[in-house]
């Protein structure tokens, strides 16, 4: 099952003024998603999960993999400069 009302990206930047980190988490249709986290000290965590409901107002997710690191500095967005830690998800 899945909740429409979580689809879509949130992003913590509307309520970051004068905080030194934001993070976004994104729940696709299909039961995908990802989170990230980062400072303005260049340190980043990206994480890849599944989502679902298994009842009304039950969110559960399963993380399959986990990165953190460092993040370059880009015109783009942010990007991994260089991974320190890589671990896949918790299986359950």
């Amino acid at each position: 099952m899945r909740d429409e009302t979580l689809l879509g990206l949130w992003d913590s930047g509307p309520y970051d003024y004068g905080v030194m980190e934001t993070s976004w988490m994104a729940f696709l249709p299909d039961g995908r998603g990802w989170s990230a986290w980062a400072t303005f000290g260049g340190e980043m965590d990206v994480g890849r999960f599944r989502w679902h409901c298994p009842e009304p107002a039950v969110l559960r997710l399963r993380y399959e993999c986990h990165l953190a690191g460092d993040w370059a500095d880009s015109d783009d967005d942010f990007r991994f400069d260089a991974i320190t830690s890589r671990r896949p998800g918790a299986t359950w």
